[in-house]
């Protein structure tokens, strides 16, 4: 990352913002180059902060900041999801940032096993926008789905035992 780059840091809620910050200032990061926009309610003067106000590289905001799609920040060149989004127009409006300007960004999506019942919806999402899905991320759908199997026969074989005790006891 250069010294002109950015990145953007996108978190489902307010309190995790404070978490990362916090984070951050233990890894010895300099919390002047760090922006949030947790007590900005408006995509307006989110855009003003951080474009005109701030030399930050680091910025983290939540979703409701940008609802809109009018808004356009400059010089983003990474987007993390620090949490997952299963909203299509949601990771769009996320990751838009680190590919407008005709230039090629990158956004990253952290995920851990407790997504993994989402894992398919998310290559969905991945592939309709014609961007590169891991090799763990299909592992990871191919796991829930031997999972989800796997409960069902249990499933079907509690229900089957259950009759055969109630046929029993007739």
């Amino acid at each position: 990352m250069n010294k002109k780059e950015k990145v953007i840091i996108f978190t489902n809620e307010t309190s995790q913002i404070d978490e990362l910050q916090s984070n951050f200032s233990k890894a010895d990061i300099n919390l002047e180059n760090i922006l949030s926009l947790k007590d900005i309610n408006d995509s307006k003067t989110a855009r003003f902060k951080i474009e005109e106000k701030t030399t930050a590289r680091i910025i983290i905001t939540t979703d409701f900041v940008f609802d809109h799609d009018n808004v356009n920040i400059n010089d983003i060149s990474y987007v993390y999801n620090y949490d997952l989004t299963l909203k299509a127009d949601k990771y769009k409006r996320r990751s838009r940032w680190a590919i407008c300007d005709d230039k090629t960004g990158v956004s990253i999506i952290l995920m851990t096993e407790k997504n993994i019942s989402v894992a398919n919806n998310l290559i969905t999402i991945l592939e309709s926008f014609h961007q590169k899905v891991p090799e763990e991320l299909y592992d990871m759908a191919k796991t829930f789905k031997i999972w989800q199997k796997k409960k069902e026969t249990i499933k079907k074989q509690k229900h089957n035992i259950v009759n055969k005790i109630r046929r029993y006891h007739k």
